[in-house]
């Protein structure tokens, strides 16, 4: 059973994936999604280079990325924008947002 978490991290991945087409502009619109202001190019480097060494795991790793995205046929990209996704959820600000 996966916690509440890891599903919303997905359903995050999902809504990112769906509005833009390049993963950089994923994360910037998931952030902006979440926080309601755009993100630091510092936070949006290390972010974009979470998804590149997830998404090399992931292609390595064809059943762990169906795992973690809970789909027969999840890609590896699927599966490296949740691991982006969970860590946005996980930010100070994030979590400390009024």
């Amino acid at each position: 059973n996966d916690s509440s978490f890891v599903v919303a991290a997905r359903s995050l991945a999902k809504s990112m994936m769906n509005h833009k087409t390049q993963p950089k502009e994923q994360i910037r619109a998931g952030y902006r999604n979440i926080l309601i202001r755009d993100i630091s190019d510092q936070k949006l480097d290390v972010l974009e280079g979470l998804y590149d060494d997830a998404l090399k795991e992931y292609r390595q790793d064809k059943v762990a990325a169906t795992k973690l995205a809970a789909e027969r046929n999840a890609t590896p990209e699927l599966a490296a924008m949740t691991i982006v996704a969970n860590a946005l959820l996980n930010l100070d600000e994030v979590i400390t947002k009024e």
